[in-house]
């Protein structure tokens, strides 16, 4: 039996060995896809994996990247020279255009620049030049502008790696020059045979189970710590939506100190922002179907708390708060300018 880890590598309960292979993805096509790109030596000049946040996407187009790079046959072996330094996050012909932020989540032009220079230098350790971009629907117009540059002429060993959970805010002049490669969910049937006998370690398997559905990267995040970072935000999402209007700003400016005081540079981050406004737009769903199919409830844990605040929402205002938010939180989360004010406006108007 084998177990997913965020690392791209699987671990065989049976052997008690890591094994550096093929993440579970959401079904074998994509195996079957890639690995005979490798191995027949039919690769494209640049790929995008696109899916719904926490589904893996970048976990597996990190390890396509090594087994791109790896001397085995179509997946990579953990071993050689090529995927130890990858493990050491050392490797000479591996460019990942996060090497160039100087923080913030935009990938601006500078950036694309030194990437691509970087991208154009002979490679050291293997046949092919890899460059990796995450959240490539960050990415500036300009700087889009110059990424299409060495797309449009691509040097014969460089291939590119893109991830990105809104495709379609990407421009079609870049989709155009790629591979896409579609992660989607796992099903619940496979998710909860990957996950058997998590509860041993102390997490509840079945209530992250049920707040994943089917995302295998959420999963992880939540069994590793995860889940007792999202109480906290639901916590507090119950606490404000049970206040007064005057005092829900007080409560989320004490949630967004406690967040700057938590993180390194001392900022409110972007995944936190999204986090916290996928977690109201779950609240909101809940105290809608807690009034039609309780047994739907997501937020298990809070179901008691979701029932008395349904009470005092009508369903048809609940419907019209969801349309609300999702028609909002993409232009929230992509202003980083000032989130607490965004989240404001979207809890007020709750």
């Amino acid at each position: 039996m084998f177990f997913y880890f965020s690392d791209g590598t699987l671990h065989d309960t049976d052997e008690h060995t890591m094994t550096f292979n093929w993440p579970y993805t959401t079904d074998e096509r994509l195996r079957t896809l890639l690995e005979p790109q490798i191995s027949h030596a039919t690769l494209s000049h640049a790929y995008v994996f696109h899916g719904i946040a926490g589904s893996g996407k970048d976990s597996l187009m990190r390890t396509f990247a090594r087994a791109i790079q790896c001397g085995a046959t179509g997946r990579p072996c953990g071993s050689c020279e090529s995927c130890t330094a990858h493990k050491r996050h050392s490797h000479p012909d591996f460019v990942d255009i996060g090497f160039f932020s100087q923080g913030g989540q935009e990938i601006t032009v500078d950036m694309v620049r030194e990437f691509t220079r970087s991208l154009l230098h002979r490679s050291v350790l293997t046949e092919s030049k890899i460059g990796l971009i995450s959240g490539a629907e960050h990415l500036t117009l300009v700087a889009a502008n110059a990424l299409l540059k060495i797309l449009e002429e691509p040097p014969a060993q460089v291939v590119i790696l893109m991830s990105s959970s809104d495709l379609a805010s990407m421009p079609a002049t870049l989709l155009s020059r790629c591979q896409a490669i579609h992660v989607r969910r796992l099903p619940a049937q496979t998710m909860r045979l990957l996950y058997a006998g998590e509860e041993t370690k102390g997490a509840n398997a079945e209530e992250c189970l049920i707040l994943a559905g089917g995302r295998i990267a959420l999963m992880e995040r939540l069994l590793n710590g995860g889940l007792n970072d999202h109480h906290g935000r639901i916590s507090a999402i119950i606490t404000m939506l049970s206040l007064f209007p005057n005092t829900i700003s007080q409560e989320l400016d004490a949630v967004f100190r406690k967040q700057k005081k938590a993180s390194v540079d001392g900022k409110i981050s972007q995944r936190f922002v999204r986090e916290l406004i996928q977690d109201l737009e779950s609240v909101i769903r809940d105290m809608l179907v807690v009034h039609l199919t309780p047994r739907l409830v997501r937020n298990i844990h809070f179901k008691s708390e979701i029932q008395t605040l349904a009470r005092q929402l009508h369903p048809t205002r609940a419907l019209h708060l969801l349309r609300s938010l999702f028609m909002h939180q993409q232009s929230i989360v992509r202003d980083s300018g000032n989130p607490q004010l965004h989240c404001e406006y979207l809890f007020l108007g709750v």
